[in-house]
């Protein structure tokens, strides 16, 4: 799967796909309305969206608006919380290892 802002093949299959009023997943913070969170929890590619987001943003693009049904802040927890059970897997993390690991 591509990290660039392309459209997806499985986007097509999204309950988001044609929403009337897509700016409605790219509201400012706060909860996701619950319409929003509605659709997104009886769409088939759920997952994929949210797998889409969270790679994109640890690999630096911004956090911003709502995917899989989790809005930027939801995401950013559910981040630090993998990274908390799983360190070494993020970008960040690597890059910090390798550079200790270089330095011995």
């Amino acid at each position: 799967m591509t990290l660039t802002p392309t459209r997806q093949e499985w986007a097509e299959d999204a309950a988001c796909a044609n929403h009337p009023d897509p700016d409605v997943f790219f509201r400012g913070g706060g909860p996701v309305p619950d319409a929003v969170r509605a659709l997104c929890g009886r769409c088939a590619v759920r997952g994929k969206c949210l797998d889409l987001a969270l790679r994109a943003e640890s690999a630096g693009y911004r956090r911003y608006g709502i995917f899989g049904g989790l809005s930027a802040e939801a995401r950013a927890d559910l981040a630090r919380c993998a990274h908390q059970l799983n360190p070494g897997t993020c970008r960040a993390c690597r890059a910090t290892t390798d550079a200790e690991e270089a330095s011995k």
